[in-house]
């Protein structure tokens, strides 16, 4: 549309004029002087943004009124399009001041932008000033950025400037580019607008950038280029639709955004630009290509105006009806609407936004007057997009300007009442538009009883009290309010049966979802269907009950949220699997909506309004039935909101963690623990504090043992050498070389919880991620400490031991300070075959990899406690240790995996026992005084086989040191280390060293020369035994090591928070709302226990078999580098399933079976070690499933009846600070059958 032609069109009638301006309002030919010519390339001289907009003028219906109050002698003409204009123009009220200039139209979605009338007439000799003055000023006032690197600092500057995500942006250049829009979009690449991944300086264009849909449009012959980065509406014809604008900084102090602009390549010979001046502001584009750039931060919603523009207009909810133009009186713009049964009111500007008319003067009496006391912000729309013989498809539109059948002159006694029927007449602000060859175009209505098809927009009023507070004629009746709802598909208006009209909520399909439309764009991150914008069943009838932390989960049902149109003004809420409905009935179900701070906000942080004058937040409900013919729908859900951690349907008395592990909840979000790093030591200061207190020990129950005298005694230590280092004549002994040898060495070794110091009980010491580890070297060694030295080839493997080397504390009676040790328990000890050492189904990692090790002295330092120590290989990986997620269950022989333990208990003759350790699912009865004992008969018991989790586990260190290549030099492999022992200090008789008496905590197999100098070389990649090998020692001499000892190096571990673990209770999936919530005073579903749905009084047969998982956020709107996982467990029976958890309050002889272990995260943890030692018996176990539909078994077409499921967050620690994954929605949905005969 040639808007030049528009504009004298409407003036003079003339059917065509050449002009210079395209209908996207950007220039269409070339000029002279352009940098496209060849001559001097275009310079970058700004980089500016503002709001992007139509501008209308405000014209004369009758040219001799001047008045501008009188809406209904003026009409708002467009004059041109999308034009950037100064992001700070706000509405301004023409009866508040008589220079008012501006006011925005209310917004259509098809254009995809504002639209600014001028209060001004562009064509009237005594307004075209005023007119002009008031364009020039908009398109004056800019926000300018300014030029800004990401990965290089220019002049001390490192804030990167803002940019509102929902902004338009300019490129202003010193020359014309000659290039117009249709050239920009035919190359997309002309002006890239990257996210920044990386810096494109160190990593390839690929991995740093991610490019953002926009459009770009040449202005005055590109010499200005706008982009939109919100691409909707009619703006998004033959182009990808982006509602969203320009991706939010992740925080408030790095760009994540860069504008690239060729400067080399295949588009440099036509899109001439120079590079910049300033080399830090030249990079590279998408391609690799040479790039003027400049960077920016976007911000995000902890800025201003929550990361947008700021708005110009309070967000509202409105109805899009399809009524039916009956009749137009082009004269007066009347237009005679056909409703189409819809219930609704379509209200005007008077007298509802410009107050009523004056008795006197006719005039409106301004917002001040308006009869329900706070003046709306726009009438009602109309919309028809008209299709034309060419093809074209023109859109006219108006706001309604009064509908004749409400009065609108003060003081008639009727003033606002009415508009209730169904054919409605409506004066309107305008009744054409103009075709892109400049032609008026009109409504067109037709004579068919329900008229030619317009779109009515409807403003949602809650409550409109006219005549002075007495009379009610707002949108708050059921009739009413239901017409805010859209079905899809949608309900019929007609009984198929009597053919009696329908309201609009009645009959609606199980399958079918759910739409709410507003005013403008929202930010639809804002919505949240679980807790602002919710479908809930009958129990819920009022949003009372789901801001409820509890009753709010069980009622609430599930949805995906959906942009309606891609343009941010409406949201679809679809149920995975539609909703619960037996043939027959006719449920009631409830859609809720608030407005408020807590309620969907516009995009500038504006929140909606619900009722006028309203303080605080509103809820609006909105109740829908189902068609009672529809078929059968058997779907159950469960849903975790986050806004606690106790929401399930445990007792609201008992305030207890729905789940089990590491965690934070905040802001209605779940997320892992925040990344920390911290390091511990074992080491002469610290060891000598791991004591086997007997008070550990189930014995101390037994009568006539000194009970009283073992608590009073702290135990004794479990390493007799803390410190084995020893003088004889003058010479200091007592470390070792292994695995450090230049002849090859295989070595495991071992480190429990107890000697770095760990809880038995605080989950934030659970799934502990090891990221360094050290050693400690022999201190007294000459001549120094540490030696340089290389090794050419080294791995080290980290695991999870099979077995706990321990030993298990017993009271023996007359033995005053109760150190007595269980014999059996020095076979606790590691095995000779390395494989069988690894816990079966446990991850084992190689941090280091066939790398060389360089022992620099330098690269020693000091630790907590003063002592020396030296890294390992730097580890290329970490490893998850004493993690859950290694038991599992075996479905085959129905026995559980990844427990570790005594292996051979009650053996003859080969018995083996490891100390007992309490279980942190098990609460402490009279704990000692460090806070623990291990008295429970459920806790990890050293006596029965397998039973220690892999909290009780120690960390496997499994090394692989190749002999030395002498063509990269002879290693010396004189380092020694520092270490423990559990035996006595030599040389007493019966001493630790080297001796296979003690339990084992480390084998090995190590190279060396036999006692005839034979060389022993080991190949540790093919070592599978622990053989010990020939060691030279400075004590002991040249002689076979045994293949075990009892001894520990001292080390430093260096741990990091990467992953945390939930396990949730079991829910019942026949009754998936049974609860124990009593103190709701009022709720609906108070009374009843089994809660909604029932689907065991239905039919106890039933069972899932069919799974549909919601999770919020999807993987790809996780912090970058983070992931969620979850996996899923289902069970038909086990012990108490009908019981739900209400906690546990520690007893002597409490033991696991006692309790409801519905809803119990404890239970879940703990089943598969119940089930394998006959505590608490569970049938139909399944193991964990990555996907919810593998729990349905092939043969009988469903899952068990019980599902629990498992969330792994891991985090991203390899930027700082480190990003944190959550969730802040879970949901199963599930259909039900019967299984398969």
């Amino acid at each position: 549309m040639k808007l030049k032609s528009i504009h004298l069109l409407a003036a003079l009638g003339l059917s065509l004029l050449l002009g210079v301006t395209a209908c996207d309002g950007s220039s269409t030919s070339a000029t002279t002087g352009s940098a496209n010519e060849g001559g001097v390339r275009a310079k970058l001289t700004g980089v500016e943004y503002g709001r992007l907009v139509d501008i209308y003028a405000y014209r004369r219906v009758d040219p001799k009124n001047s008045d501008r109050l009188l809406a209904s002698n003026r009409r708002p003409v467009l004059i041109e399009r999308e034009v950037l204009i100064n992001p700070d123009i706000r509405n301004e009220d023409l009866f508040a001041s008589k220079l008012s200039q501006y006011r925005f139209l209310p917004y259509d979605p098809k254009t995809g932008h504002r639209e600014l009338l001028i209060l001004w007439d562009d064509q009237d000799a005594t307004e075209s000033e005023s007119f002009k003055r008031a364009l020039t000023h908009a398109k004056s006032g800019l926000k300018r950025l300014g030029s800004f690197s990401a990965f290089r600092t220019v002049g001390g500057n490192t804030v990167p400037p803002v940019l509102p995500y929902d902004s338009a942006i300019q490129l202003v250049f010193d020359r014309a580019l000659g290039l117009d829009s249709e050239y920009f979009r035919a190359n997309p690449t002309a002006v890239q607008v990257l996210r920044l991944a990386g810096n494109p300086d160190l990593v390839v264009p690929s991995q740093a950038y991610s490019p953002v849909n926009v459009r770009v449009l040449s202005k005055e012959n590109g010499k200005r280029l706008i982009i939109d980065s919100e691409i909707s509406g009619n703006e998004a014809n033959g182009r990808n639709p982006n509602p969203f604008g320009l991706p939010l900084s992740r925080d408030s102090v790095q760009a994540n955004l860069r504008i690239a602009l060729p400067t080399a390549g295949v588009l440099a010979g036509v899109f001439r630009l120079s590079p910049d001046e300033n080399g830090a502001f030249n990079g590279v584009g998408v391609r690799g290509e040479a790039a003027l750039i400049r960077d920016f931060r976007v911000a995000n919603a902890s800025d201003d105006n929550a990361g947008g523009l700021r708005s110009v207009d309070k967000p509202e909810l409105v109805a899009y009806k399809v009524m039916g133009l009956m009749a137009i009186d082009r004269s007066k713009r009347v237009l005679t609407i056909n409703k189409r049964y819809a219930n609704l009111v379509i209200r005007g500007r008077y007298p509802f936004v410009d107050g009523p008319l004056s008795k006197t003067s006719g005039l409106p009496l301004g917002p001040r007057a308006v009869p329900q006391g706070n003046a709306f912000q726009s009438g009602d729309m109309i919309f028809q997009d008209v299709p034309l013989a060419n093809g074209e498809v023109v859109r006219v539109k108006a706001e309604v300007l009064r509908n004749l059948d409400i009065p609108v002159t003060e003081g008639d006694p009727k003033l606002a009442v009415g508009g209730g029927l169904p054919v409605a007449r409506l004066e309107v602000s305008s009744i054409s538009a103009f075709d892109s060859r400049g032609n008026e175009v009109f409504f067109t209505p037709n004579t068919l009883p329900l008229g030619a098809d317009v779109e009515v927009k409807v403003h949602y009023h809650n409550t409109i009290k006219v005549q002075k507070g007495v009379t009610e004629v707002g949108d708050s009746s059921a009739g009413r309010l239901a017409e805010f709802m859209s079905f899809d598909p949608a309900p019929p208006r007609l009984d198929p049966v009597t053919r009696k009209p329908l309201a609009a909520n009645e009959w609606i399909d199980p399958m079918a979802s759910v739409a709410l439309r507003f005013s403008k764009p929202m930010a639809l991150e804002t919505v949240n269907t679980e807790d602002n914008v919710v479908v809930a069943n009958s129990y819920a009838p009022e949003m009372k009950w789901v801001r409820h932390v509890k009753v709010g989960n069980m009622t609430v049902i599930p949805s995906h949220k959906n942009d309606l149109y891609n343009d941010g003004t409406g949201v679809r809420l679809s149920m995975p699997m539609g909703l619960l409905h037996q043939k027959g009935s006719e449920e009631s179900y409830f859609l809720h909506l608030i407005d408020g701070a807590k309620g969907p906000l516009d995009r500038g942080g504006r929140s909606l309004e619900l009722s006028s004058g309203q303080q605080g937040e509103f809820a609006r409900s909105f109740k829908f039935t189902m068609r009672k013919d529809a078929d059968d729908n058997t779907i159950g859900n469960l849903l975790c909101r986050f806004n606690s951690p106790d929401e399930d349907g445990s007792s609201d008395q008992s305030n207890l963690t729905d789940y089990f592990g590491q965690f934070q909840v905040r802001d209605g979000r779940v997320y892992g623990v925040p990344t920390t790093r911290f390091s511990k030591v074992a080491d002469g200061t610290t060891l000598p504090f791991v004591r086997p207190n007997p008070m550990f020990s189930r014995e101390c129950e037994d009568s006539g043992k000194k009970v009283a005298a073992c608590r009073r005694n702290p135990g004794c230590p479990l390493y007799q050498t803390p410190r084995n280092m020893f003088q004889i004549q003058g010479v200091w002994h007592g470390g070792i070389s292994e695995p450090h040898v230049g002849d090859g060495c295989r070595l495991q070794m071992t480190y429990r919880e107890d000697d770095l110091g760990l809880s038995h009980l605080e989950p934030i010491h659970f799934e502990i991620d090891v990221e360094q580890l050290h050693w400690s070297p022999f201190v007294p060694r000459t001549p120094s400490r540490v030696t340089f030295d290389i090794f050419d080839r080294y791995t080290l493997t980290l695991g999870t031991s099979e077995k706990r080397p321990d030993k298990r504390p017993v009271v023996v009676a007359g033995q005053q300070k109760c150190c007595g040790v269980d014999g059996n328990s020095f076979r606790s000890g590691l095995m000779t075959n390395f494989e069988a050492n690894y816990l079966d189904g446990a991850a084992r990692v190689d941090v280091v990899k066939d790398q060389m090790y360089t022992i620099n002295p330098n690269n020693a330092f000091l630790s907590s406690t003063n002592e020396t120590f030296v890294g390992y290989p730097k580890f290329q990986r970490t490893y998850t240790w004493r993690d859950r997620r290694y038991v599992g269950w075996n479905e085959k022989t129905q026995t559980p995996t990844g427990l570790g333990g005594a292996q051979k208990p009650g053996d003859p003759g080969n018995s083996d026992t490891t100390k007992d350790i309490t279980s942190p699912f098990f609460p402490e009865f009279k704990p000692d005084a460090d806070g623990y004992n291990a008295k429970q008969r459920d806790d990890f018991d050293g006596t029965q086989k397998e039973d220690h989790h892999p909290y009780a586990l120690p960390l496997l260190v499994d090394f692989r040191v190749y002999p030395d290549d002498s063509s990269n030099g002879k290693v010396k492999g004189d380092n020694l280390f520092q270490l423990a022992l559990v035996g006595p200090i030599p040389p007493a008789p019966g001493h630790g060293f080297y001796n296979p008496g003690f339990p084992w905590f480390r084998v090995h197999s190590t190279g060396g020369r036999d006692l005839q100098g034979v060389l022993q070389k080991v190949d540790p990649l093919n070592s599978t035994t622990a053989k010990g090998g020939w060691v030279d020692n400075s004590f002991l001499g040249r002689f076979k090591a045994p293949p075990g000892d009892d001894h520990l190096y001292w080390a430093q571990a260096d741990f990091v928070r990467k992953t945390s673990v939930l396990t949730f209770g079991y829910r019942d999936l026949l009754m998936p709302a049974k609860n124990d919530v009593t103190g709701v005073v009022g709720w609906p579903g108070g009374a009843d226990r089994n809660g909604l749905p029932n689907f065991a009084s239905l039919d106890p047969e039933l069972r899932p078999s069919e799974f549909a998982i919601i999770m919020r956020p999807s993987p790809e709107k996780l912090p970058e580098g983070t992931k969620v996982l979850v996996e899923y467990r289902g069970s038909e029976s086990f012990l108490n399933d009908d019981k739900i958890y209400a906690g546990i309050t520690p007893s002597a002889g409490m033991r696991a079976k006692d309790f409801g272990n519905l809803l119990n995260p404890n239970f879940a943890c703990e089943q598969y070690r119940y089930a394998g030692s006959a505590r608490v018996a569970s049938q139909g176990v399944t193991a964990y499933k990555n996907k919810a539909n593998k729990l349905v078994s092939t043969r009988t077409g469903v899952a068990p009846r019980f599902l629990n499921w498992r969330v792994t967050f891991i985090n991203n620690t390899n930027v700082t600070p480190a990003l944190v994954p959550y969730l802040d929605t879970f949901a199963v949905i599930y259909r039900l059958k019967k299984p398969h005969n």
